[in-house]
């Protein structure tokens, strides 16, 4: 079976990949970047009847705490449920506005997420995941993000 007829395959059936994230903050004052990462993880990519699911672990490298990661791929819109000790779950649509909350071990914050770039694609057994956002936190301007997600099939 190739990529692309394992991709076609069952809904359900789970696809490991290798992701490439890089992750940049910038604060709106001045455009300096303020934060970056790049992380390499593995994870597991499923095709839904209406989009992709994309399943993953990040390991912060300054605590070592863990997240699982779940991206839902679909249409125009990209969500992402973040699980763990800081939880939160963010919707991005382009020129549209979520808001939710960020958890915390020391209680919820009110956070604002504002999408102006949310491009994703998969084939071949390979994708990216593109997104810009502003990012408020109780009801103050935090940063403008930029992130990228590479993923490929993975054995």
């Amino acid at each position: 079976m190739n990529d692309k007829e394992k991709l076609a395959a069952a809904p359900e059936e789970k696809i490991p990949v290798l992701l490439s994230i890089t992750g940049r903050n910038r604060a709106m004052e001045d455009g300096e970047e303020t934060d970056s990462i790049k992380l390499m993880t593995t994870g597991t990519l499923r095709k839904k009847d209406d989009g992709y699911l994309l399943d993953y672990e990040e390991t912060d490298p300054e605590s070592g705490s863990r997240q699982q990661i779940l991206l839902t791929m679909k249409g125009g819109r990209v969500a992402m449920q973040r699980k763990g000790d800081y939880g939160t779950t963010m919707v991005f649509e382009k020129d549209r506005r979520f808001e939710g909350f960020y958890r915390t071990p020391y209680g919820d914050l009110r956070m604002g997420v504002y999408a102006t770039r949310v491009y994703w694609k998969v084939e071949r057994g390979q994708g990216v995941v593109e997104l810009q956002y502003q990012l408020d936190m109780q009801g103050h301007f935090s940063a403008v993000h930029d992130l990228s997600l590479r993923f490929a099939q993975n054995g």
